[in-house]
Order: C-alpha cells, then sequence, then structure tokens
C-alpha cells in the first residue's frame, strides 16, 4: 500500500500493480498494516493530515468512523502482534491505541 500527499491510498498486490484506490482529503503521512494473522480481515491503519486516523479493510471498506485527532499524525506502528498500537505527530507525543482505535494513553 502507498499513501500520498494528494489523500489518495494505492493498495497493491505483491506484483506492485494496484488493486484499488481510497481517496481521503488530505494527504497520508502513515499506514501500516496490522501483522496480526489472528484477524478475520487484513485491516490497514491510516493517519491523515486532516487530523484522523481510519482503519481500512482489503476491499476498501472504510471500518467505523475517523477517529479524530488533536494533532497531524507522522506515525502509526503496531506492536504486541498487532494488539495496540502507537501514533506519534505534531504533538510531540507517542500515543497508545487498542487496534480497534481506542485510545488508551
Amino acid at each position: 500500500s502507498l499513501g500520498h500527499f494528494n489523500g489518495q491510498i494505492s493498495l497493491r498486490d505483491k506484483t506492485g500493480t494496484e488493486r484499488l484506490l481510497i481517496e481521503r482529503n488530505a494527504p497520508i503521512w502513515s499506514l501500516e498494516w496490522n501483522p496480526s494473522r489472528d484477524e478475520a480481515h487484513d485491516i490497514l491503519a491510516v493517519a491523515c493530515w486532516d487530523q484522523t486516523l481510519s482503519f481500512y479493510e482489503l476491499s476498501g471498506m472504510q471500518l467505523g468512523r475517523d477517529k479524530k485527532l488533536d494533532f497531524d499524525p507522522c506515525c502509526v506502528r503496531h506492536f504486541s502482534n498487532g494488539e495496540y498500537m502507537t501514533v506519534g505527530g505534531s504533538d510531540h507525543k507517542a500515543s497508545l491505541w487498542t487496534k480497534e482505535g481506542v485510545k488508551l494513553t
């Protein structure tokens, strides 16, 4: 997957061929697939400079609503086999989130 400054997210297969294009309204600064193999679907976390965190299935369907942040997110990373995420950004902090997008700190 590729996030673009124009707000597009390009989902690609292993050969690099674009399979799906998702349109957002602001630059995509960070994205990461949940690494867990225990999930029913592949889930992509997207950090967008409209100050949101969002989640998409491989089909391009958004899961739930955008999670409103009070900062521009610069990095999203999963850990603990995809159970949690950290989000860092223009607020100069790292925040802890569940894989479902619930802020813990």
